[in-house]
């Protein structure tokens, strides 16, 4: 077996062996792109060291100056590290003088924060005087509207009273005079009455008795026709006017007993009637009189009435501005309370805040100004004391008992003989 030849592979399947090792093998690995490098940090600048909690409670104190410019509070306030950060007795003159002015101006602004304080307190006395006094005015104002207003009550009293006698008093002129116009239209009346009688009579009645009317005379008709509508009017006997126009129409010597006694019946009751309106037309005369006299004294008193009814209507009207002006007076002073009591409850508040302001002020700013300038360095500090031990005592004083020993040890050694080596 050992003999036997090496078997060798056919060309074309070493060739197909070699091309699937190259199948197999792995692929080579791409290189992996760079990263950007970071950019280099920029160098941090150093936090600012803090400053001195004092300092800035004094800068902040002169920031309430009043009398300084904004540019010398600034100034003075970059200043007080360089004067008030050294003790007491470290200071330059020119430090000192930085330190001075810095009092001076806080004392300025101490001085402002008293006045506005002492201000507001004094706002609130008198604003609290005020208030007083015009309560005072209040009470007055309102005694004083009670009384007006009385006055008042009493001139609308009075005006309705003189109302009420004005309308009375007009009343009876009017009455009077209505009644004097009926009386005179009566008289009138019956002198018209009278005057128809008596031209009845003139006109148509004496010449009809006198002569009569002959046949076919129209001018006799006509004028018995106009008596008879004339005596109709005032209510004659109609049996009468029924026979008065056929007595009247016959000549005198015609007529009969019958005719004449008509005729005599119809002149006496005219006649009668016209004394009658005679008699009142004169009987009048004195109620006319009387009547013009109690128009007269009505007149006089509803004048009298209109005069009281004015004057009662002005009074009225000026007690009536009287109250209106009370009433003015009164609200403006309770106006004037209120203002006040709002003027004092503001003056209060502005009190509090400053008096907080001053407070704050002292316990800020002016205490650590007051710490930083009375500020001194701190005494020197003394070493300690040295302390021996115990031991190192006890050994110090043993070997001084032995020095001073006739005997001791310490003579020994100095007699004891030197040996020497032989090497």
């Amino acid at each position: 077996l050992a003999a036997m030849p090496t078997v060798l592979k056919r060309p074309a399947a070493a060739a197909a062996a070699g091309s699937a090792a190259k199948k197999h093998k792995p692929a080579a690995a791409k290189p992996a792109a760079a990263k950007p490098k970071p950019a280099p940090a920029k160098a941090k600048n150093p936090p600012k060291p803090k400053r001195d909690p004092l300092l800035v409670s004094v800068s902040a104190g002169l920031a309430l100056s009043k009398e300084l410019p904004d540019t010398a509070k600034s100034m003075l306030g970059d200043m007080l590290d360089f004067a008030l950060t050294l003790y007491k007795e470290d200071r330059h003159q020119y430090q000192q003088n930085i330190v001075e002015l810095v009092e001076s101006t806080l004392g300025d602004v101490e001085k402002g924060l008293e006045t506005s304080l002492e201000e507001a307190q004094n706002g609130i006395k008198q604003s609290e005087d005020k208030k007083e006094s015009c309560t005072s005015i209040v009470q007055d104002n309102e005694a004083k509207l009670v009384d007006q207003s009385a006055v008042v009550q009493k001139r609308k009293h009075e005006l309705a009273d003189a109302a009420r006698a004005f309308r009375a008093t007009r009343e009876s002129v009017n009455d009077i005079k209505i009644s004097q116009d009926l009386a005179e239209q009566d008289l009138k009346k019956a002198q018209c009455d009278k005057e128809k009688l008596e031209a009845a009579l003139a006109d148509y009645f004496q010449p009809l008795l006198a002569a009569g009317a002959s046949a076919g005379d129209e001018t006799g008709q006509e004028k018995v026709d106009c008596l008879t509508l004339i005596l109709k009017k005032f209510n004659m006997d109609e049996a009468m006017m029924t026979a008065v126009p056929m007595a009247l129409l016959k000549e005198p010597g015609v007529r009969g007993p019958f005719d004449t006694m008509v005729i005599s019946q119809l002149e006496a009751e005219v006649n009668n009637r016209i004394v009658a309106y005679d008699t009142t037309l004169k009987e009048a005369e004195p109620a006319k009189a009387e009547r013009a006299a109690r128009l007269e004294e009505a007149s006089g008193a509803f004048e009298e009435a209109k005069k009281a009814q004015l004057a009662c209507a002005e009074a009225f009207w000026e007690a009536s501005k009287g109250e209106e002006s009370r009433q003015s007076s009164l609200l403006e002073a309770k106006q004037s309370v209120s203002e006040a009591g709002k003027e004092a409850r503001r003056f209060q508040k502005d009190a509090e805040k400053a008096e907080r302001a001053l407070s704050n002020f002292r316990n800020g700013p002016q205490a650590a100004f007051l710490q930083l300038r009375d500020r001194t360095a701190p005494p020197p500090e003394e070493p300690p004391a040295e302390v021996e031990a115990p031991a190192q005592a006890a050994a110090a004083d043993a070997e001084m008992d032995a020095a001073k020993a006739p005997g001791g040890q310490a003579g020994a050694a100095d007699e004891a003989p030197i040996e020497v080596s032989e090497d």
